[in-house]
């Protein structure tokens, strides 16, 4: 048992220190900054909408599985979100519609710029397929230089970087710590598997895997406020091991941790809100 007893207390200790840097952020910045999104693409495809100038179908293929997020000045971090969480997030509510600018490599034409309204989208997360509808936006004068700088991409490029705006919602990333050493398999209110190895036999680092959380309704893969379920599967076991996880409403979520460990009277995960202890539950 002094394995599982160490590895408790070096989640504590893990947490302890968490929980200080988030303190010591907390005063340095009292507002939550905006936050504003890139994600990437191997190739897109631009249709007209028949009888709907200005507005497009944009299909972009090979998507990366997840986005970057950055924040708006004068704070400075960066981190990653699940491209359906982050589109969850953004067209959530009564928000406004997002802006944003896609810049993409056309045959023979070199290195486009084209600033875009995003009005609505469909993800396959498996074909690694977005699907979106979009609108031109207008130029904000008719420059020379604005003109030539902003075009209506061709039908069909490569090398796609779609960059977008934030307004009103704010995506929290969410990570998977496996402080086990054996291999596991994480399935989140019935989605997909996401792998995670185990912690470093050698350093007792634990091993991670970003996750899927959105600070609403849970969904299957995705991880929301309120009851959800962890179905977690070791290296080599048939059956998993199911574990109910209440996340709190009335708190800002910044960014999640969970972590997964041993304890003497099973598993456990804990979960901590940039630092700050908020869940956890023995199974």
């Amino acid at each position: 048992m002094a394995r599982p007893r160490f590895l408790l207390l070096a989640l504590v200790a893990i947490a302890v220190a968490v929980t200080a840097t988030a303190a010591r952020s907390e005063q340095a910045s009292a507002a939550e900054p905006q936050r504003l999104f890139a994600l990437d693409a191997k190739q897109g495809e631009l249709t007209p909408l028949e009888g709907k100038p200005g507005d497009y179908r944009l299909v972009l293929e090979r998507v990366r599985a997840r986005a970057i997020y950055f924040t708006d000045r004068p704070a400075r971090k960066v981190g990653a979100v699940a491209v359906g969480s982050m589109l969850r997030d953004l067209f959530a509510g009564d928000s406004p519609d997002p802006n944003a600018a896609v810049n993409a490599t056309g045959a023979k034409r070199g290195q486009l710029l084209m600033g875009i309204e995003l009005r609505g989208w469909h993800y396959d997360a498996r074909d690694q397929k977005l699907t979106l509808r979009v609108r031109h936006l207008p130029h904000g004068g008719r420059t020379i230089a604005s003109v030539l700088g902003d075009v209506v991409l061709p039908r069909s490029f490569r090398d796609v970087s779609l960059f977008i705006d934030n307004c009103c919602g704010v995506v929290a990333p969410a990570t998977f710590f496996n402080t086990g050493f054996l291999n596991l398999t994480l399935s989140i209110n019935n989605g997909p598997q996401v792998e995670v190895r185990g912690a470093s036999r050698e350093t007792w680092l634990p091993g991670s895997a970003p996750i899927g959380f959105n600070p609403g309704e849970p969904q299957v893969g995705v991880l929301g406020l309120g009851p959800n379920e962890l179905a977690i599967t070791f290296e080599g076991a048939v059956n998993p091991i199911y574990a109910p996880l209440n996340l709190p409403v009335g708190i800002q979520y910044d960014a999640l941790q969970l972590y997964f460990f041993w304890g003497p009277s099973g598993i456990g995960v804990t979960v901590l809100n940039d630092g700050q202890l908020i869940a956890s539950v023995v199974n």
